[in-house]
């Protein structure tokens, strides 16, 4: 990272054959010259952070382990194929916050190998409706793009190693329950704006669970008694966001000992806070409750360890 240096890539020379190309959050500008695409040992791209804009030229999809061209500026659809032989190898996919546009094409989710696919914050449409067949991923993020349709959560049953899941912010319809997924190493949920209308049930399984979101909803009734045991196995449900929703009842059955962001707005809650708030040593009561999602889980600090991945 060096927030002092700027260049536009198209006035360089890329004469010589590359591996990697490391230039996050260099405030480069311009389009990404094809001239860079004479290499074809290239393994890691990391261009996050940036001003490119333009189409994602074709030398992209020759990248065999790692790319994040995350927070730029990019426009356009993705490949509707790639060469699979190129790009089986690839573990790390991040192309989020860009304008990117269309729908999701299928072979993203074949890549055998892949592990952490973020698209979230573009302009994606359509359904989410293609087989998940890459076994290997544990970060999927679709989060605040365009997507509508129904989606069922049993799409993602094969996926036993899934960690973080965010659909948030589209048009969706998420089917919870029943399902036949293992959610045992569940611990990042993300479902704003899913039109749920019930606490998902398959939750009760998520002991590694340490933020969950299922804001901006439909969810009525009250707090179900295996909230309390939502984390116990990690290090706790660190962030729950149930705002925005129509959840009565009391606050008994929040896991408190744990817990350090906490967002209940706009419910139909009722009686006495407990005495087990005091219990938690982690509560942030100076973040704003609104924005809390984003200050403290911003994208850069998953980037760290999708990095140790790739390397």
């Amino acid at each position: 990272m060096n927030a002092n240096l700027s260049a536009d890539f198209t006035q360089s020379n890329w004469s010589s054959p590359l591996e990697e190309l490391h230039f996050y959050s260099c405030n480069f500008t311009g389009r990404l010259p094809h001239s860079i695409g004479r290499s074809n040992s290239m393994r890691i791209v990391d261009l996050a952070d940036n001003s490119f804009t333009g189409f994602i030229p074709q030398w992209i999809w020759n990248t065999t382990e790692f790319i994040d061209l995350g927070s730029n500026y990019f426009t356009g659809e993705l490949p509707s194929s790639v060469n699979g032989s190129m790009i089986s190898n690839l573990q790390v996919l991040l192309l989020h916050d860009n304008m990117l546009n269309g729908s999701i094409p299928s072979w993203l989710f074949a890549l055998p190998s892949i592990v952490a696919l973020e698209l979230s914050g573009n302009q994606f449409t359509g359904q989410i409706s293609a087989e998940i067949l890459s076994n290997s991923l544990w970060e999927i993020d679709l989060s605040y793009n365009n997507l509508g349709g129904t989606v069922d959560l049993d799409m993602f049953s094969k996926l036993k190693n899934l960690w973080l899941l965010s659909l948030s912010g589209n048009n969706l319809s998420v089917l919870t329950y029943p399902t036949k997924s293992n959610w045992s190493n569940l611990a990042h949920l993300e479902l704003s704006s899913c039109n749920l209308s019930e606490f998902p049930d398959f939750l009760r399984e998520s002991s590694q669970m340490s933020e969950l979101d299922l804001s901006n909803n439909q969810i009525h009734g009250k707090i179900p008694v295996w909230m309390q045991n939502l984390g116990l196995e990690g290090d706790g449900l660190f962030l729950a966001n149930l705002s925005n929703n129509s959840i009565t009842g009391g606050l008994e059955n929040l896991p408190w000992e744990g817990i350090g962001i906490l967002n209940l707005r706009f419910n139909r809650l009722s009686g006495e806070i407990p005495l087990s708030i005091c219990s938690s040593n982690q509560l942030w009561s100076k973040i704003p409750l609104d924005e809390t999602k984003k200050e403290a889980y911003p994208k850069t600090q998953r980037k760290k360890a999708q990095l140790r991945i790739a390397k």
